[in-house]
C-alpha cells in the first residue's frame, strides 16, 4: 500500500474512534460519577464531568482539524517522522483507553473503537519503519514533546471550558 494513502487515512481513524466518546461519554460519566470521584479525585478525566456533548464536539473537532493538518502536511512535505510521532501518540491514547477499563472494571466509552483502531498506528510505524522513512529517536522524542503540551494545555482550569 502506498505511504500516503495510509497516512491520509489517520482523520478517518481518529474520528472513528472519538465519534465513540463522543456519542457516549456524558452520559457514562453521569452514570459513572460518583464511583470515579471517589476513586480518582482530581484527575483529568474526572473534570470532563459537567461538559456537554457539545463541548466535547468543539475539543474534538480542535484535534480533528490538528490531526487532519498534520496527515495533510505530513504528506504534502515528506515529514515522515512528524507522523511517526502523532501515530506514536495516537498509538499511547488508545492504549491509555484500553488501560482505563481495567482500572475501573467497568466498560468505558472509547475502549471498543480503541482496540480496532490501535491495529492502525502499529501498521504504520511497522510499514514506514521499514521503508526507513524515520529516524525512532527523533519520533519518539517528538511524539514525548507533543505529549508535554498537550497535558499542559488540558490541566490549564479551563482548557475544555467551550461551553
Amino acid at each position: 500500500m502506498n505511504v500516503q494513502i495510509l497516512m491520509m487515512m489517520f482523520p478517518v481513524a481518529f474520528m472513528f474512534h472519538d465519534f465513540e466518546e463522543l456519542c457516549f461519554l456524558e452520559s457514562w460519566i453521569r452514570k459513572n460519577a460518583n464511583e470515579i470521584r471517589n476513586k480518582f479525585t482530581g484527575k483529568i478525566w474526572i473534570r470532563l464531568e459537567g461538559y456537554s456533548t457539545s463541548a466535547l464536539g468543539i475539543t474534538i473537532m480542535m484535534m480533528f482539524l490538528f490531526v487532519s493538518l498534520t496527515s495533510i502536511l505530513s504528506v504534502i512535505l515528506n515529514l515522515y517522522t512528524l507522523f511517526a510521532a502523532a501515530m506514536i501518540v495516537f498509538m499511547a491514547h488508545n492504549l491509555f483507553h484500553i488501560i482505563q477499563p481495567i482500572l475501573l472494571r467497568r466498560y468505558i466509552p472509547a475502549m471498543g473503537s480503541s482496540i480496532v483502531t490501535i491495529v492502525y498506528p502499529l501498521y504504520v510505524l511497522r510499514y514506514m519503519n521499514h521503508l526507513s522513512l524515520f529516524i525512532w529517536r527523533d519520533a519518539v522524542t517528538y511524539s514525548v514533546l507533543f505529549g508535554v503540551l498537550t497535558f499542559t494545555y488540558l490541566e490549564q482550569p479551563d482548557a475544555l471550558a467551550f461551553g
